[in-house]
């Protein structure tokens, strides 16, 4: 699976949303692979410096300077606060921007960098899946370590993890700010698709640490949007994007978080024959990622692993 990606030409390329703020050299990174790529639709959004923050201004600005470097023919726009509004809102609202204008997408955060194979991977499924209502979302990653779920590139997971992704505007007009309880308990939601031992109590904890505002986040929300309404994300059989934020500039990663290297993936694609959950697969993940035996590291670990950012 790691040998190098044949491109398929009658797949092309989608739009591509790049979120940045205040980190110049990891957005200088990530931005050369989009380059690389050379997309014909580019959007760009970026929250505002903190007012808290004296020398942010200049870090923000330096980032949008890197973004202004496009030497290839693009339609590119632009969403440049120039206040600060917060992880949770502004992406949020960045990635509604984006699917305003778009059927489907790929989106990238400033410290997430990918391989070259990750973008036509996810065009190559954003085509096969966009009109499977039973798939909500495309991701980048992998978690696994080594492990594998079988012959096919990819498997189906009810896990979102956001370091690279793609999803189309059928799947985020579900997205659930407000996490609503009308339909489906937190209850239901949380162990609609099955749970681990002390999996149930995690993400119960997470979800109202949300509602009571303790949280600045929008991909727990994203999450739980697809949690209540069954949809299973793709999830390949190696990592494909890398995450370069983990440091001292990071918001919520500052410790030395375990990030799995990215690779490229082999075409064509091996297919599996079900949309069906890797039950399996979900339960490694839960037991390395959200049900240690202390609660303190539960709480750590999430907040590196699902990309927390103020």
């Amino acid at each position: 699976m790691c040998s190098s990606p044949l491109i398929n030409p009658k797949v092309s390329s989608a739009p591509v949303l790049f979120l940045v703020f205040n980190r110049p050299r990891q957005t200088a990174l990530t931005f050369e692979a989009i380059r690389k790529l050379k997309p014909a639709d580019l959007f760009i959004a970026a929250d505002g410096a903190r007012d808290n923050k004296p020398s942010e201004s200049e870090k923000c600005d330096q980032v949008r300077q890197i973004c202004s470097n496009i030497d290839w023919p693009c339609n590119v726009r632009k969403l440049y606060r120039e206040k600060n509004l917060g992880c949770e809102i502004a992406v949020g609202e960045a990635i509604t921007w984006f699917f305003n204008h778009v059927e489907q997408g790929v989106i990238l955060e400033d410290d997430c960098l990918p391989s070259q194979s990750f973008f036509e991977f996810c065009n190559e499924l954003l085509e096969r899946f966009k009109n499977t209502s039973e798939v909500g979302a495309i991701t980048g990653n992998n978690f696994q370590w080594g492990k594998r779920t079988g012959a096919s590139s990819y498997y189906f997971s009810k896990y979102m993890h956001v370091w690279g992704w793609a999803t189309w505007r059928r799947a985020w007009q579900v997205y659930d700010y407000e996490m609503s309880v009308s339909k489906r308990s937190d209850k239901d939601v949380i162990t609609r698709f099955g749970t681990v031992q002390g999996e149930k109590e995690f993400w119960t904890r997470e979800f109202q640490s949300l509602r009571k505002k303790e949280m600045n986040t929008w991909d727990i929300r994203w999450l739980r949007s697809l949690w209540k309404e069954g949809m299973l994300v793709v999830t390949p059989e190696i990592n494909l994007v890398k995450n370069i934020g983990c440091g001292e500039d990071a918001t919520h990663t500052q410790g030395n978080a375990r990030v799995p290297d990215s690779h490229e993936i082999a075409f064509p694609l091996l297919h599996p024959q079900n949309i069906v959950q890797s039950v399996e697969a979900d339960h490694r993940v839960a037991r390395t990622m959200f049900v240690p035996p202390i609660w303190r590291k539960v709480s750590e670990r999430v907040q590196k692993w699902l990309r927390i950012r103020e």
